[in-house]
This record gives structure tokens, sequence and C-alpha cells, in this order.
């Protein structure tokens, strides 16, 4: 069996959607399927084709202002063409490449499979302007309704997105079957992980204004002062990094906040196990994969209640949810008791990772995706 998968990005693009996609192919090439990627490189610096993983992957230039839609016309050409592969699966709903696959079927005749990472992209309104509300709505009734009309089977990763998609474009039951994220399993030494002078918090994802890290940097200057040792480490990149590294000046935490990014999945899982509590204050997601990887860390967290993260969190047990937007209060409260109670923060973190280890894993995920595929051969 072969298998193209299709996305916006991929490694050394790091991303929840970009993590995704590499973690299902090196498994399913392990399992003995053929895997090549086809994904867009809007910088014109990335090899055109590449081994990562033993996978093939094929980069079509692409424009990608702010580094959303990716138009990238060759990509589609491609895709037109394809012969050698049983089964096409793309990724990521408000993209080109979701477009691209739905539009080529004509041509190719594969099966179609989706995963559109889906997270309520339309209710983004934080930072909005009405223009931007009203093309959402018209990319929804236009191209999203093609898009999934076109779709032999959809993947969600959180149990949420059914309903969404059921409501907006008219999926029934039958063309829609959840397979969640999975995880890399790592062994701990909860003696020594965590660092008991210089207190850490950590936020790793995109920077972007839904992304609410802005309500975390806020809180950050007011629990500082009571803890003098701590730090704030924010991981990725995106369109917001300048605004948030501004926001970090004017509170005067230029040597208390660090800004990462592209680092190495090592350095990274280090960073989980040196950190006291990871804080995520998104407008909307989905089954975020740096959730639960902190959380199979042991570490608590600390989230908004929006999208999947109420199907991994129990409040209070597990870790703790917050509204959108978070009340200030309510964050920096919650971060100075968990960092002043080491012995509960730890309790809760082994909950944490407990949730995770017992549900999640990539070899489920790969298990259920083989299973799928597998119905079209």
């Amino acid at each position: 069996m072969d298998i193209i998968q299709v996305c916006p990005a991929f490694f050394p693009n790091h991303g929840g959607l970009e993590t995704h996609v590499r973690e299902i192919s090196k498994r399913l090439a392990k399992s003995g399927i053929g895997v090549k990627i086809f994904t867009t490189d809007s910088t014109g610096n990335l090899p055109k084709k590449q081994i990562i993983d033993d996978l093939e992957v094929f980069r079509f230039k692409s424009f990608s202002p702010n580094r959303v839609y990716f138009f990238a016309p060759k990509l589609y050409s491609a895709l037109r063409k394809i012969k050698d592969a049983d089964i096409i699966h793309a990724h990521g709903y408000p993209n080109f490449p979701a477009l691209a696959t739905a539009s080529a079927k004509a041509q190719n005749c594969k099966p179609f499979v989706f995963t559109p990472h889906y997270g309520g992209y339309d209710v983004q309104t934080l930072g909005t302007s009405i223009w931007q509300i009203v093309a959402k709505k018209c990319y929804n009734a236009s191209i999203g309704k093609y898009i999934f009309s076109k779709v032999d089977e959809t993947i969600i990763v959180a149990k949420f997105e059914r309903g969404l998609l059921k409501q907006k474009f008219g999926l029934d039951n039958g063309r829609i079957i959840h397979i969640p994220n999975g995880i890399s399993i790592r062994e701990l030494d909860f003696e020594s992980k965590r660092d008991q002078d210089i207190k850490t918090v950590l936020y790793v994802g995109r920077l972007e204004r839904y992304k609410g890290v802005h309500f975390l940097i806020k809180a950050f200057a007011e629990v500082k002062p009571n803890f003098p040792d701590s730090r704030l480490v924010i991981v990725g990149s995106g369109s917001y990094k300048e605004k948030l590294i501004h926001l970090a000046h004017h509170f005067k935490l230029r040597d208390s906040v660090s800004f990462l990014e592209n680092i190495h999945q090592e350095k990274l899982t280090r960073l989980y196990m040196s950190s006291n509590i990871f804080v995520t204050l998104s407008q909307f997601e989905g089954h975020p994969i740096s959730l639960t990887e902190a959380m199979s860390s042991g570490l608590s967290v600390i989230a908004t209640k929006v999208g999947g993260i109420p199907e991994l969190i129990q409040h209070g047990k597990n870790g703790f949810l917050l509204d959108f937007p978070p009340s200030k209060k309510a964050l920096v409260d919650l971060i100075m008791l968990l960092l002043e109670d080491a012995n509960f923060s730890a309790k809760i973190g082994l909950r944490a990772r407990k949730t995770i280890l017992s549900t999640f894993s990539w070899r489920k995920t790969v298990l259920s995706l083989i299973e799928l595929y597998e119905q079209f051969s």
C-alpha cells in the first residue's frame, strides 16, 4: 500500500500539524507502507526533494502570507498526475493543499482521506478584522463545503470536532472517524527532573494572537516579584512574536522571559522535564500535541477550556481549566499556587501523565490509520 500525505508545512517547520504528520508517517513506513510527503515551502530555501526519517519529502513553492493558506499551484499539478498511490491523505482545513487535493481527485481518481485538524478555525475572533470574519464565512460556505464534498473519510483528532463538522458542513457520522493524536512515551526520573531553585513556567506553540501568550506574559509580570528566581520560557514562532517580545520588555522582563524557536526534540524534551508548569491559553484548539507532551512529562498544566482540551483535563484533578479570555487574577493565583506548593504540583503532574499514557500513543494512532486505509484497498 502506498500513501501520499499532503500537508501545508513539514519538518524542519514546527507545529502540531507538522508533528502529527511526521510521527504517523515514519511509523507507517516502518510498518511496511509506502509513504511520500507532499508539502510546501514559502521560503524557497528548503530542498525540493529530501529524505527525512526514510520518507521521501517533496516540497512545492508556495505563497504563504503570515504562514496561512499556502498557495502552491505546482502542488495541484503534481496531485492531478498521481498514479503510483493508493490513497491521498491531506491535513489542515484552511489552506490550499487541502483544496488542491480535493480538486485533483477528478483527475487522479484516488480515495481522499482528510484530517482537517479543525479545532474551531472559524470561531477565532481575537484580533480579527471584519473582512477576515467575512472571509472565513465565505471560505466555509464555498471552499470548505467543496473540500468535504470530495472526502471519502474524515478523521477528527478531538471528539468535539464531530459536532462542528456535522453542523457546518453537513457531514454524517458514517464519514467521520475519531483517531486522536499520539504521544512519544518517555521514561522519567521524577526525583531529579525539576529544578527546585529556578521555577520555570513553559509555553510551547505557535506565536499568534489567538494563542493568548500575551495573557501569560501579563500574568507572569505579577508572579515574578513573588518568585524572584522564576522564569518564563516561550517556545515557538509566528507573526505575533515581535509584539510579545515588546510586551515582555514593557514589563521589564527582558532577563526573565526567554524566546526559543526551531529547537530539536531532544532539547524540547529537556525543557518539559526541567519546567514546573505548562500554560496554554488559546482561543481555540483541537487536540494540542504540546499539551499532551507536557502532561506526559508529569508537568502540572493550566489551559483554557476550549475545543478538545476539556477531553484531556479534569479541572483540579490532572490540571486546571480557565475560561477564555482568562481572568488575570485566576491565572496569577494558579501559577503562584503551583510554584509555591511543589508537592501539590507534582501530584497533579503525575495524574496528568497517567491520563495521557493510559489513552494515547502514536502506535495506537497508526494502527487505527492502517485499519482505515485497508478499507480502500
